[in-house]
């Protein structure tokens, strides 16, 4: 048997027939007899450690094929022979793979589940085991799928695949690999996990979680799995998120695999774009979808992608009766597509819609025949598909003139309709500003707008009054208003510029404005008396001018300065609308004039106390929403010493809030009611929104302070180190909105400049002393203080843009560390922080300060008196004196470098050199060495004892490691004999004869002639031995199995 096995080691190709003779062993000798035998040689291969790993998996590959022959050749047996060689040693292999599954060493572990893989893999799929040896086998494989070790974790998930049971909802195997799926963090036991895990409805939430793992091989391989699945089969909301977040991947693999995914669904439903909008949720993923179906499109040419839209008629358009959420939006999608590739493919773009007239008509043929007979449920559809016809509008031409005003004069009809909604009204105005470009002239017709849509006309009270005359009355008096706004904005400048006889004439004009508005509201006052109670102030009306005049206001509006248009909303409509107790009018009203705020910084002083007060004091949360939105814009922008009483940083730049108020309308009594601010104060009033139990708030605090910070609007360890809380708490772990924030935010900060570095120095000690000292019943009890230390340091890690200070980051943080331990060497916390400095990367290059950081580290070992921070400082301390050496004989090797660059390059002398100089002597002069300088002298014997400071360190490393180990050293490796609880090692009473080569040659036959030493030393000398990289030539050879 051992000759057998040995063979079959040396080559792969004599397994069959050296399974035979093993075979004709086994039949000759009896199962006893045999497995006696057979067992000990499989225990020699099962202690086999890694190193040998191609013969193992051979000799895996060779039991296994011996097993099967066996069982194959049953039916050439007679019935007593087939019990006695197939189940008897099958299972006799099986109790004992049971009975040594969690034996205590690892490999052995390892190799017993591959063992198992490879005996499984090679049954048939009809082959059956004994249902108690099924069981047993089972559990000892899912007990070692909860093993410590991460490799026998993996061969076990592995082994137990065939073992698990799709159709059983309560099979073990399944729910094994659902916690893997859950909670294993190893990744190489995930990736095992997903190839081997059944696809089941229990084990798709599972699978489509690991879609947004953060490592991008796990990713790939989930988002794989989903390509085996039908489309059929997944729900509208796990199809949408496989396209949305696999297209939105920063990876390139996950983006094609993606694509490959919805590639193979396109196929499915006959490579129609149509078809497959019907299995996604074309409302809830408008956005995501126009990625996937403008990939799609990118692989098709400008033909076929014409043909994926068939629902036209002869007319371009689609009938109002057939116009679904589907169809439009794919015909939104082809249309801007061809669209976005060039204005070279117009004719292509002919074919998909009629003219811009025609187009204009059919949508407002649409809105006015489906708006007013949908109900609550059906009107939401319809405003979509609305919108997506809308957006097809945007992309057309609308350079003539002609169109223009059509789709202008469209537009204003359909704004006044009663059955328009405010959520509708973004997409009109979206239109209106193509075909108005001009700011002032789209502001007087919003105005105008807004005014008909609160003063509807009467039919009846306006029938002996021409319409045109009632028209004319209201555009003057509306042309009156806009120029008294302009006649006291000049006013006011002219006072200040002390202007006066400008500003007289000017009060003048304003005089004579006023008394021609009075005389037209006058003339106009009988006709309006019967009907002075039509105007309409409900909360709908109010809603729907609001929106109208916050999207005119986003659309272009917010880089500009307010005009007297914008001023004159402002007044009657937005002011009016603050008080009103319905939410949806208050919140709308907050938008508008936060926008106005943000666009003139005079209005922001004026109103802060009024979004101040309303973000904490009203009790809807909608308009709390909005109000602190709008109060975080105006802070970006203007930051907050524009609106402190004692600007510190910005003072500079911009003027007080007293200067403001000077300058302003306001009265002097109610200038002087006014509250003012401190920084401080409007720091920690936003502050605290950040701590807030409403998800929303946090997130918008956490965004605004993200940005202020950035922008350097805020600079604060205390905000940092808070942000820094929120990235480590347990409980946000859930938010992943807020951690995608951070995340952006942490790397943004981090490279800026010097001045956010220190900042974020400032909160490092401060940030782990909250970690380390949090009370048992606190989340952040939970979260070890190395990782947040090592977050920090790769904050340091990273790049900056503007850099101007030499000294590294990393010497700041171990001071600090080591001034803490100082403060209280005797404290609970010392160990946490001893173990963090430790970890800290102390080279810096820089000799001064690694001596000072060298004289803290023998403070602190004189001082700290508990036994492992002391061992655990001490090897700090020798890493210091390492680093040092290193640096000394860097410095040694760089004078030596110059010293030969000088003897290189002599001067020449200024004297020209005499005839009479025979040139033999000039020869010899060229052939005699020159007199090596006393500098290089010194660097030689620097750069020897620099060996003999490698040689130390090396020996250095191995007596750290026997401290560690509290192990018996082995001969050949002598533990230094030198104190290492010394302030400072003598460097110069080193040896540089004893220094050796890190890697000795092989001992001779007297040096090896020691003796035995104990198994816990011979472990110990093969821990050592694979410390090196490369081996010596006279190594021993491995042995065969």
């Amino acid at each position: 048997m051992k000759q057998i096995y040995a063979q079959a080691q040396e080559s792969w190709a004599l397994h069959d027939e050296l399974i035979d003779q093993l075979f004709q062993l086994l039949v000759k000798h009896g199962v006893e007899e045999f497995y006696s035998d057979f067992e000990v040689i499989l225990c020699y291969l099962l202690q086999s450690d890694g190193d040998c790993k191609h013969t193992f998996d051979d000799m895996l590959t060779f039991l296994s094929k011996f097993l099967n022959y066996v069982i194959c050749n049953e039916r050439e047996l007679g019935e007593p022979e087939q019990e006695i060689l197939s189940d008897t040693m099958f299972n006799k292999i099986m109790s004992f793979i049971i009975e040594t599954h969690s034996a205590n060493l690892v490999w052995w572990r390892i190799n017993i589940c591959k063992l198992v893989r490879s005996l499984l893999n090679t049954l048939s799929n009809n082959a059956t085991i004994d249902d108690q040896v099924f069981e047993d086998l089972r559990k000892s494989l899912i007990n070692g799928a909860y093993d410590r070790h991460p490799k026998v974790r993996k061969a076990a998930c592995e082994s137990v695949h065939r073992l698990q049971d799709p159709r059983d909802e309560n099979c073990p195997v399944t729910n094994m690999y659902l916690d893997h799926l859950q909670y294993e963090p190893n990744a190489d036991v995930v990736r095992v996990v997903l190839k081997n895990v059944s696809l089941s409805r229990r084990s798709l939430p599972f699978i489509l979680k690991r879609t947004r793992d953060v490592r991008e091989s796990i990713r790939v391989i989930a988002f794989d799995l989903f390509t085996r699945i039908k489309l059929a089969y997944l729900a509208p909301s796990e199809r949408v998120h496989l396209l949305k977040y696999g297209l939105q991947d920063k990876s390139e693999s996950v983006k094609k695999t993606v694509e490959k995914l919805f590639i193979e669904w396109w196929n499915s439903v006959d490579r129609s774009l149509l078809k497959i909008m019907e299995y996604l949720e074309v409302f809830d993923n408008a956005k995501a979808l126009e990625s996937v179906v403008a990939t799609v499109l990118r692989k098709l040419s400008l033909e076929e992608a014409l043909e994926q839209v068939t629902i036209l008629n002869d007319s371009l358009v689609v009938p109002p009766e057939e116009l679904n959420l589907e169809k439009a939006f794919l015909w939104k999608a082809v249309y801007q597509f061809i669209h976005s590739t060039g204005e070279e493919n117009e004719d292509f773009l002919e074919k998909l819609a009629p003219s811009v007239c025609n187009f204009m008509d059919y949508i407002a043929s649409y809105i006015k025949t489906t708006f007013p007979t949908a109900d609550e449920e059906e009107i939401v559809d319809c405003e979509f598909i609305a919108k997506q016809l809308m957006e097809i509008l945007c992309s057309m031409d609308l350079s003539d003139e002609f169109s223009r005003r059509h789709v202008s004069t469209c537009l204003h009809e359909l704004l006044v309709l009663s059955l328009i909604r405010p959520d509708f009204v973004d997409p009109l105005m979206q239109a209106y500003k193509l075909v108005e470009p001009s700011i002032t002239e789209r502001s007087l017709q919003v105005a105008q707008l807004i005014s008909e849509i609160r003063e509807p006309s009467d039919e009846a009270a306006t029938a002996a009054e021409p319409e045109a005359r009632k028209h004319e009355v209201e555009v003057k008096v509306a042309s009156i208003r806009v120029q008294l706004h302009e006649c006291r904005d000049r006013l006011e400048n002219a006072i200040k510029q002390k202007e006066y006889r400008v500003a007289e004439e000017i009060d003048k004009k304003i005089s004579e404005l006023e008394r021609e508005k009075e005389r037209l509201l006058e003339d106009k006052q009988e006709s309006k008396e019967v009907h002075a109670g039509q105007v309409k102030d409900d909360p709908d009306t109010l809603a729907k001018c609001l929106a109208i005049f916050e999207a005119f206001l986003l659309n272009g509006c917010v880089e500009k300065k307010l005009t007297p248009a914008m001023r004159t909303i402002k007044d009657e409509l937005v002011n009016p609308c603050i008080p009103k107790r319905d939410p949806t009018v208050r919140w709308r009203a907050f938008s508008c004039l936060g926008i106005c705020c943000v666009m003139d910084r005079e209005l922001a002083a004026r109103h802060l106390f009024l979004f101040l007060e309303v973000a904490e004091k009203d009790p809807h949360e909608v308009v709390v929403k909005k109000a602190l939105e709008r109060l975080f814009d105006m802070f970006i922008i203007y930051g907050f010493d524009s609106f402190a009483t004692n600007p510190q940083s910005e003072s500079g730049n911009r003027s007080t809030l007293a200067e403001m108020d000077r300058s302003s309308s306001l009265s002097s009594s109610r200038r002087s009611s006014l509250p003012s601010y401190t920084r401080e104060q409007l720091v920690n009033f936003c502050f605290k929104f950040i701590d807030s139990e409403n998800y929303t708030l946090r997130y918008m605090a956490v965004e605004a302070f993200c940005r202020l910070m950035v922008l350097r609007r805020v600079l604060s360890a205390t905000v940092f180190m808070r942000t820094v809380l929120i990235w480590f708490d347990p409980e946000c772990r859930g938010e992943g909105e807020v951690r995608w924030r951070l995340a952006e935010f942490f790397h943004l900060f981090a490279s800026v400049s010097d001045q956010t570095r220190c900042i974020i120095e400032e909160a490092f000690v401060p940030t782990l002393n909250y970690v380390i000292k949090a009370p048992p019943h606190s989340s952040f009890s939970t979260v070890d203080p190395k990782k947040v230390a090592h977050f920090f340091q790769h904050l340091f890690s990273l790049p900056t843009a503007h850099s101007e200070n030499v000294r590294t980051s990393q010497e700041g943080l171990a001071e600090q560390i080591s001034t803490e331990i100082l403060k209280a060497p005797h404290a609970h916390a010392v160990r946490a922080w001893v173990d963090i400095l430790n970890s800290l990367n102390a080279d810096s290059g820089c000799r001064e300060t690694t001596e000072e950081l060298l004289k803290l580290a023998n403070q602190m070992c004189s001082e700290v008196k508990t036994a492992i921070p002391v061992k655990i400082l001490q090897n700090y301390r020798d890493k210091l004196h390492r680093i040092l050496d290193k640096i000394e004989a860097e410095a040694s090797q760089k004078t030596l470098t110059e010293s030969q660059h000088d003897e290189t390059i002599v001067p020449q002398e200024d004297e020209p050199s005499t005839s009479a100089q025979p040139a033999q002597e000039e020869e010899q002069g060229q052939m005699q060495p020159p007199p090596m300088p006393k500098a290089q002298s010194e660097a030689e014997s620097g750069s020897e004892e620099s060996d003999s400071s490698e040689s130390e360190k090396s020996e250095d490393d191995a007596a750290d490691f026997e401290l560690s180990t509290s192990r018996i050293v082995p001969s050949g490796r002598p533990r230094s004999s030198q104190a290492r609880s010394g302030p400072k090692r003598n460097r110069s009473s080193r040896s540089t004869e004893s220094s050796e080569p890190e890697f000795r040659s092989p001992p001779s036959a007297a040096q090896a002639k020691k003796p035995a030493l104990s198994s816990k030393s011979r472990k110990k000398l093969a821990v050592d031995q694979q410390s090196p990289p490369r081996r010596s030539t006279s190594a021993r050879k491995k042995p065969k199995v």
